[in-house]
């Protein structure tokens, strides 16, 4: 595991893992069954104190089950779930509240030095207004939840990913 900032947290043991050159850390503990991880501490802490209550297993979620059929099942290696409402919903705040932060990703992006956008992130603001991106509550419809998986097979590495149709659409 990690290194010298693994610590203890709420009664688990997280462990830390730098990323790179960036300065990052992953840190990642185990609660529930469910290996938990993130480079926001804030974010873990947050989830660890919300399992303190007993919540209903990710398992009993209703159609879970089919929608990892898809996939070929919870058992190929790795399996994972993501809520997509809950991290489309934090995505569209973050880039309302950050820009800049957008400017400075896309930066990196080698076709950004051709339109101008490697040095300035206000040549990126021209192009771009990111606060006319709408409310969640005006998007949310479209998303729902998508389920992953990975398995090692002879000829490589095989990736499936599935979002099943949102409930909100299906109507």
């Amino acid at each position: 595991p990690g290194g010298e900032k693994d610590r203890e947290l709420l009664g688990r043991k997280v462990f830390a893992m730098p990323l790179g050159e960036q300065g990052e850390t992953l840190s990642y503990t185990a609660s529930e069954g469910y290996l938990v991880a993130t480079t926001d501490d804030a974010m873990l802490e947050e989830y660890l104190r919300s399992s303190e209550k007993k919540q209903k297993p990710l398992r009993d979620l209703p159609g879970l089950a089919a929608d990892a059929e898809k996939v070929k099942g919870q058992s190929t290696g790795m399996f994972g779930y993501e809520n997509d409402k809950a991290t489309v919903q934090m995505q569209l705040e973050i880039l309302k509240k950050e820009p800049g932060s957008v400017a400075n990703l896309v930066s990196a992006i080698p076709l950004a030095s051709r339109l101008g956008w490697d040095e300035n992130s206000k040549a990126f603001s021209d192009w771009v207004d990111l606060s006319l991106l709408p409310p969640f509550d005006k998007v949310s419809k479209y998303f729902h939840r998508s389920v992953y998986s990975m398995e090692f097979t002879p000829l490589g590495v095989e990736f499936r990913r599935y979002s099943p149709r949102p409930p909100e659409l299906a109507k």
